[in-house]
C-alpha cells in the first residue's frame, strides 16, 4: 500500500527531488513543466540556453517554461520547487485518497430518454486535453459510431469538457516518443496523420446533428473543428485560442478550408497577422460566427 505521510513532506531541495518519484499520480503537462523549470532555475540559475525549434514540441515547451522564470534567484526557485512538491504530495493525503482511485474515463458517455447522446471530455486534471488514444478509433470514433450505428434512437449528439476547461487541446504526451533518440520521425508521422484524418472524420461523417457545449477555454485542435459542428454554444467563461503561428503549426481539423467559410477571409488573414494567438472571447465569438448562443455556466443543463 503506497501510502503518503505527511510528516514524510520535504523540507529542503533534495528531500523535495526524492519525494518526487515518490507520487501515486502523475501530474498534469502544466504542473511537470513548472517542476522542470524550477528545479532548473534553482541548480543552473537564469535560462541561457538556445531555443529549440517550434517543431520540437517537448523541448521548446521546457525552453518555454523556464525562460518564463526570468532572474528568478536560484534560493526563490529552490523554495517554489519545495513548496510545489509539498502541495502534490499533500494532494496525495490518505484523506484525498479514496478519490484518487476513483473509476474514470477519458470519455464520459450518456443517452438520454430523448435520444440525446452528451459526451463529456473527461480529464479535467489535464485540462480535458486530447491524446492520441481518445482521438483514435478507440475512443473518440468508436463511440460516435455506436451512436450511430446501434443506437437508433440517438438523434443528436453533445460534446462538452468536464471542470472549468472545454479542451487544451493536444495533450505533449502524445509527442514525446519523437524526442526519444532514434526516434522513427517517418513512422510518428504517418501514425500521427492516420490518427488526426479519423478524428477529424468523426465529426465530418457523423450524419445527425452535432452540437458543441463549450463550457470553459478551447484550445488548438478543440477550435479548429468547431466549424464542423452543426451548432455551437459557448459559455460566457469560454475563449477560443489557436496558436498555430507561434508553434511554427499549419492549420488542423480542416481550418484551412473553414476558417474563410465561417468568418471570412479578410478576418483570418487577421487573425494570421496577430500570431493567430489572439483569444477570442464573449459576444466576438458570435460576431465571428464560431458560436451561434451563448449562455451561462448555471444553464448548461
Amino acid at each position: 500500500m503506497n501510502v503518503v505521510l505527511l510528516s514524510s513532506v520535504p523540507n529542503t531541495f533534495e528531500e523535495a527531488k526524492l519525494a518526487l518519484s515518490k507520487l501515486r499520480k502523475e501530474p498534469d503537462n502544466d504542473i511537470k513543466l513548472k517542476i522542470y523549470a524550477l528545479f532548473k532555475q534553482a541548480t543552473e540559475g537564469n535560462c541561457t540556453k538556445q531555443r529549440p525549434g517550434r517543431l520540437d514540441f517537448i523541448n521548446f515547451a521546457k525552453w518555454q517554461a523556464w525562460s518564463d522564470l526570468g532572474k528568478m534567484t536560484t534560493k526563490v526557485a529552490s523554495e517554489s520547487y519545495i513548496k510545489l512538491i509539498k502541495q502534490l504530495l499533500e494532494s496525495e493525503s490518505p484523506s484525498s485518497a479514496a478519490s484518487d482511485h476513483a473509476p474514470t474515463s477519458e470519455i464520459d458517455r450518456q443517452v438520454d430518454d430523448t435520444g440525446v447522446m452528451r459526451l463529456t471530455l473527461n480529464r479535467p486534471s489535464k485540462k480535458n486535453a486530447i491524446t492520441w488514444t481518445v482521438s483514435s478509433g478507440q475512443k473518440f470514433h468508436s463511440t460516435i459510431s455506436d451512436c450511430v450505428w446501434r443506437r437508433n434512437s440517438c438523434f443528436e449528439k453533445k460534446t462538452l469538457g468536464a471542470g472549468d476547461f472545454f479542451c487544451s487541446g493536444n495533450d505533449l504526451s502524445n509527442f514525446a516518443a519523437a524526442t526519444k533518440p532514434g526516434a522513427d520521425m517517418q513512422k510518428l508521422a504517418d501514425t500521427g496523420k492516420q490518427v488526426m484524418q479519423k478524428f477529424v472524420a468523426s465529426f465530418i461523417d457523423f450524419p445527425k446533428p452535432l452540437v458543441g457545449l463549450i463550457n470553459g477555454p478551447a484550445v488548438g485542435i478543440a477550435v479548429t473543428t468547431l466549424p464542423l459542428y452543426d451548432c455551437v454554444l459557448a459559455s460566457d467563461t469560454a475563449t477560443f485560442h489557436v496558436p498555430l503561428t507561434a508553434l511554427g503549426m499549419t492549420p488542423e481539423g480542416c481550418a484551412s478550408y473553414t476558417f474563410p467559410r465561417t468568418m471570412g477571409t479578410m478576418r483570418v488573414s487577421l487573425c494570421q497577422l496577430a500570431n493567430f494567438s489572439c483569444r477570442v472571447k464573449g459576444w466576438q465569438r458570435v460576431e465571428i460566427h464560431f458560436s451561434n448562443i451563448l449562455f451561462s455556466p448555471k444553464d448548461e443543463e
